[in-house]
């Protein structure tokens, strides 16, 4: 599945598993664009997402999430 994720300057296409997890997601975001995972929050919909959720969980069918630092 194909998510995308807004940051504060471009939109990430991601391409997931359902058993990956919003850690996961994080992990990479702060691995490939050098953002400080510590400070890096995912919402959607305006809510912050919990990192044990897994995107299955989630009942992604599509989806933008957003993440600020």
């Amino acid at each position: 599945m194909q998510i995308f994720v807004r940051g504060a300057a471009e939109l990430i296409p991601l391409d997931l598993e359902k058993e990956d997890s919003v850690q996961d997601i994080r992990e990479y975001i702060a691995e490939e664009y050098d953002v400080d995972m510590d400070e890096l929050v995912l919402s959607y919909n305006g809510t912050p997402m919990n990192d044990e959720q897994t995107v299955e969980q989630l009942g992604f069918v599509s989806c933008l999430a957003t993440f600020g630092v």
